[in-house]
């Protein structure tokens, strides 16, 4: 399968490409050159159209599934570098890759999009009895970062139902953590190595159609998330303990 992953040269980036590598074909895009692989160098968060004679257009042409990764992964970065970096470059990439034939978008989004229902529901959804966060809970982001991930969601599910994609999902990942983390928070929220790798190609390879809503966090007794959506589409669940 041909997979073009932007932001490639990020912590998940290079996780999720090196997990895909030696069964997909793969270009990565990122704002700075990568070596030794099959990349450009492009800024997502200035606009183009399909028919320009451009690298990055030229390449989503090509692909069969999109990972989007490029957006600043400040939960508090400022108002205008949201603005440019995440919610104009998503579009533009977005609307890109709908236009030049991509049938599927991989979109890393954020437990941020519903960060003031966590803190809402704060210790409570650590109980076994505690309400837990499903893919169906409306919004709930109390950043500008937070704000973005929800445009970003929006955006997949319009260019689903105007039938520009095949398919789109969001991953509502916690804290990637390579290795364990002390703080009992990010424990909270993190996401492993292996989960994460596992549930990017999931989401790669998986039979599915339509605008689709997943949390990726690492396995824990009582966590805040309910991931039996990702199970029932992906055929994923977590494996690794985040302590």
């Amino acid at each position: 399968m041909r997979v073009a992953i932007t932001g490639a040269a990020g912590r998940v980036g290079k996780e999720i490409a090196d997990d895909l590598r030696p069964d997909h074909e793969l270009t990565l895009i990122d704002c700075q050159p990568i070596k030794g692989v099959r990349s450009i160098t492009a800024d997502v968060s200035a606009p183009m159209a399909p028919s320009e004679p451009n690298s990055l257009a030229s390449v989503l042409r090509d692909a069969e599934v999109l990972v989007h990764l490029a957006e600043d992964p400040n939960p508090h970065a400022p108002w205008q570098r949201v603005l440019s970096n995440n919610i104009g470059g998503t579009w533009n990439v977005t609307r890109l890759a709908a236009e030049s034939g991509v049938r599927r978008i991989v979109y890393a989004s954020s437990h941020w999009a519903v960060r003031a229902l966590e803190e809402e529901l704060a210790p409570t959804y650590r109980m076994p009895d505690g309400r837990k966060i499903h893919e169906n809970v409306p919004p709930r982001p109390n950043t500008y970062y937070g704000i973005a991930k929800i445009c970003g969601e929006l955006t997949g599910k319009m260019l689903v139902e105007s039938g520009a994609l095949q398919s789109f999902v969001a991953v509502r990942i916690g804290n990637f953590e390579p290795q364990a983390n002390p703080d009992p928070h990010r424990r909270t929220f993190g996401i492993m190595s292996g989960d994460l790798r596992r549930l990017f190609r999931r989401c790669v390879e998986a039979d599915f159609s339509g605008f689709h809503i997943v949390y990726g966090v690492s396995k824990q007794d009582c966590g805040p998330f309910d991931l039996h959506h990702a199970n029932a589409l992906l055929g994923w669940e977590p494996t690794e303990l985040p302590s």
